[in-house]
């Protein structure tokens, strides 16, 4: 799907009337057994990896969105200031819709509140705030490694970087290795409930850039690349739309 059509969907998502929130099979602990009762069920893919067909069963509950405000050109500045990069075309298009907001939030009041999280996305003050804490914890577990330059590539491989686009990354994690506060293309964009662990996108990794969690007990640095398993924002996007924001689909 072209990127313009969807978004074009996404808000098209935000803006309906009877939004729906997909809870999956083994996902529903807290909810209480008669929330489930008679609900639509469907089935969606597993994880959306193309290296895993499974699927699994989910019901459907009513849900809510609150979008923030749309981003204007002085709040892509103040992100592109706060991270010293180019903005990737799909991020800039998505806060231009909106600068964060909570999204695929469980609307039912049997459901407790702790279990009546959606998906969160970063406000762009958020993810300038981020943005540092993952630069602070790639550079830390640099130090730690005290890497040479093959493992500086190996590190890059593991982003899903290849040719081109892995020698950039590389530069970058040397000059954060060295010293730099800004410059590394590793962009927050959801922060798991609970934990310090984000969703981010890498756009040096894979063919249009990689959504995956960055974890904060590994320094943010991927173990290997199947933690960054959605090709481009859009795809990331996509699989929100298509599962509506099923927690293991949004959160694993």
């Amino acid at each position: 799907m072209h990127l313009h059509d969807l978004l074009r969907a996404w808000r098209a998502e935000i803006v309906g009337n009877k939004p729906t929130v997909a809870v999956a099979d083994g996902e529903d602990r807290g909810f209480p057994a008669a929330v489930l009762v008679d609900r639509e069920r469907f089935t969606i893919p597993a994880r959306l990896r193309r290296d895993e067909r499974e699927t699994l069963k989910a019901s459907l509950v009513p849900a809510r969105h609150a979008p923030g405000r749309p981003g204007d050109d002085d709040l892509l500045d103040e992100l592109e200031a706060g991270l010293d990069i180019a903005l990737p075309r799909p991020l800039e298009l998505l806060i231009r819709l909106h600068d964060g907001g909570d999204f695929y939030v469980p609307d039912v009041p049997e459901i407790p509140d702790v279990e009546s999280r959606g998906l969160s996305l970063l406000t762009v003050t958020e993810m300038v705030a981020a943005y540092e804490e993952i630069v602070g914890g790639v550079r830390d577990a640099l130090a730690e490694m005290d890497p040479d330059d093959s493992d500086i590539e190996r590190v890059a491989g593991r982003f899903g970087a290849r040719g081109d686009s892995r020698d950039a990354l590389v530069a970058e994690l040397d000059a954060v290795h060295a010293g730099a506060n800004t410059g590394l293309g590793i962009i927050p964009l959801v922060r798991a409930p609970g934990s310090r662990n984000y969703i981010t996108y890498v756009p040096h990794a894979g063919r249009g850039g990689r959504v995956g969690f960055a974890f904060s007990d590994a320094g943010y640095l991927p173990e290997d690349t199947m933690e960054y398993a959605f090709e481009g924002l859009e795809g990331w996007l996509l699989a929100i739309l298509k599962s509506h924001a099923c927690r293991r689909i949004v959160l694993t």
